[in-house]
């Protein structure tokens, strides 16, 4: 009866219904150069809120990020694991 359930059973390459995509373009972002971000143009949640995003994302994608929040915007830019600018 195993045997008859795995060759019934088929793998598929994607998982349905996810078809998550990013909000804001990471890789643009963190590719290494000094980003200016204004909150309503480039982002629409708090200050606070969007740091914290930037900081989780930069971790999934294997990076660290310094993010500097000024009156006019914020400041980021991406870091290699060993705290360097990952710039090109």
């Amino acid at each position: 009866m195993r045997a008859e359930l795995i060759d019934r059973a088929k793998d598929e390459k994607e998982f349905p219904g996810r078809l998550h995509t990013a909000k804001y373009p990471w890789d643009q972002w963190f590719d290494g150069r000094i980003w200016r971000l204004v909150k309503g143009e480039d982002f629409d949640v708090s200050e606070v809120n969007m740091r914290s995003s930037i900081y989780v994302a930069a971790k999934r994608l294997g990076k660290s990020a310094t993010v500097s929040v000024q009156p006019d915007a914020l400041y980021i830019q991406a870091l290699s694991v060993n705290g360097k600018a990952d710039g090109k």
